[in-house]
């Protein structure tokens, strides 16, 4: 992996883990909010969101090697590839 050593990967992984539930508890105060000013919010329905993963993977061509290098492009990809295999039906 990029830039990964067993000593250093720890604190990283304990601290993307903070990041996820800080964004995830932010989300849902933002959710709520909108619903106490009278936003009508829609859950994202399964067709959608898949719908939604194939409009965003045509960008991907143009993020690598424009915006990402390929390589650390290509590393990301094939680590999301096995983290994905291993946790097969956790939606994340």
């Amino acid at each position: 992996m990029i830039g990964q050593s067993d000593a250093g990967i720890e604190p990283l992984m304990e601290a993307g883990k903070l990041i996820k539930a800080d964004g995830r508890r932010e989300n849902i105060e933002s959710i709520e909010a909108m619903r106490k000013r009278g936003v009508q919010v829609h859950t994202l329905t399964p067709a959608l969101d898949a719908e939604w993963d194939q409009t965003v993977a045509k960008a991907y061509p143009k993020v690598r090697g424009i915006a990402v290098p390929p390589d650390i492009y290509d590393e990301v990809v094939s680590q999301l590839k096995t983290f994905r295999a291993a946790h097969q039906g956790v939606k994340q």
